[in-house]
Formats: C-alpha cells, structure tokens, sequence
C-alpha cells in the first residue's frame, strides 16, 4: 500500500508540474549589443534593404534604450532592455518589411525541430504612432537541406499589442506544430519588397534554417516629419526567443523513473 500511495503521490505531483514546466531557451537574442542607438543590422541580423533609411527618406529601423522594458502581464523585466523598431514613411498599403537571422550569423544555428519539443517562436511587442494598421508575423527559413530551405511566413499573423509605446510590450508566441504557413519570396539582393505567396506545406523532415519577423506596413498619409510624427507606421520588439519545453510523455517517464528509484529504496530499508 505503501509503495502505491508512493507511486500516486509522484504522478501527481509530475502531472501537477507539467502545465508550468520551465521552458529550455534553444536561441535569444535581445539587439543589446552593441549598445544603441544602432541600425538593426549592428545587432548581427539582417535587415530587407528598402528599410534602410532615415527618419525624413522611406525607411527608418533600428535600436533603442528600454529605459525598463517590462512584461505588460507579469511586470516582470525584459531581457537586454532594448527594443527594435521598423517602419516606412510615405503612403503604404500593406507593405511587408522583414528582419532576420539565417544558420550561422548572431549566434542562430539551423536546428530540427523534432529535437526541441514544444519548439516555439517568441518575441516582445507593442506599437508606435500609426503601428495600429500594420500587421506582424513570424517567419521561418526550412528545409531538408539548407540549399532547397525557403521562406515561410506564418499565414496567422500576432495579435495586436494591447500596450502603444513606453516601456511595457506583449509577449507574442507562435509554436511550430500544428501553424499553418505561407510561401514568402524574399529577393536576394534585397532590393525589392519581400512577396507573401499562397498556402505552403513545410517538407516533413525539414531543418530551421532562419528566424524572423515580417512586419506588414500600412501607413496614414501624410509623409511622416519630425513635426508629425503620428503619419507612420511601426512595432517596437525586444527578446526574440526559441524556447522548447518538456513533453508530457517525458514528464511521465520521469514519474515512474522517480517513483521505481522509491520503491527500489523501501525494499532495502
């Protein structure tokens, strides 16, 4: 009886667990160094090249101070305490703009996502000015190999964030399994606007290659000025993070693992 109660009390306490199992971080990066201000592309990921600008031209991107950047739902501090913005100045109608990272560069290197279970995309937002009207995704690189990997946008984009500006953000997540994709053709030498494509099925077995965000920008008129800086368009980020997390399988082998190591022990008592 004893050994039974034993055996109970482990599986519960594991099951008990298992919905706030801790999350494995398998890539971050936060755009904390070098310390900004600094263009996106400082920061080591690569930047879509008609968003390379400045305030007053078609484009602005790049770093800022947090000053305390905060979760809006927990309070809690955000990671490096840095935010990156995006946008286009000018009249735009659902204009995509894309940030990213590739195998190899900023610290990211390709992974199967068979071996991070519950893989899962994350990153911190909230909006500025007219950000209101755009629209943010996640974007994946995948493939068997890395020379057939192509780009995928997520065909549900982020929920908006309930915060504009300041020091607090939303937490937005996309987890790989079960999201549905699109095909995102994206231009090599970056000199035309990345094209979101029709529904897209990722080949099973595939690797990830590159990680990203697309932002899809519409844009009150009229041309944003210092003077009028509500005519455009943009999201602030912070903390791009791949996490992983234990599956419940794994959590119940772990259970009767602990609880076999139990009873092991009340026999030789």
């Amino acid at each position: 009886m004893k050994m039974k109660c034993t055996f109970a009390a482990a599986v519960l306490a594991v099951v008990g667990l298992a919905p706030n199992a801790q999350a494995a971080v398998l890539y971050e990066h936060t755009f904390a160094a070098p310390a900004p201000p600094q263009t996106i592309a400082a920061t080591g990921w690569v930047l879509d090249a008609p968003y390379v600008g400045g305030f007053g031209g078609s484009s602005y991107n790049g770093t800022y101070a947090g000053g305390g950047l905060t979760d809006a739902d927990s309070a809690q501090p955000i990671n490096g305490n840095t935010g990156v913005y995006l946008g286009r100045g000018g009249v735009l109608t659902a204009v995509p703009g894309i940030f990213y990272t590739t195998d190899g560069v900023a610290g990211f290197n390709a992974f199967d996502p068979a071996t991070c279970p519950g893989c899962t995309f994350n990153v911190y937002a909230n909006t500025q000015a007219g950000g209101a009207d755009d629209f943010c995704y996640f974007r994946i690189q995948a493939g068997v190999t890395g020379r057939d990997a192509k780009w995928y946008i997520s065909s549900t984009s982020m929920s908006a964030p309930t915060v504009n500006e300041g020091t607090t953000m939303n937490l937005r997540s996309l987890a790989y399994a079960g999201a549905a994709w699109n095909d995102l053709t994206v231009d090599p030498t970056g000199v035309a606007d990345p094209v979101i494509g029709g529904a897209a099925v990722i080949p099973a077995g595939s690797s990830i290659f590159g990680v990203g965000i697309v932002q899809v920008i519409t844009n009150p008129a009229p041309t944003p000025t210092f003077d009028n800086p509500t005519a455009f368009s943009s999201w602030n980020y912070a903390d791009y993070k791949i996490t992983c997390i234990p599956e419940p399988g794994a959590l119940m082998l772990f259970a009767i693992g602990a609880t076999a190591v139990l009873a092991v022990r009340r026999r030789d008592e």
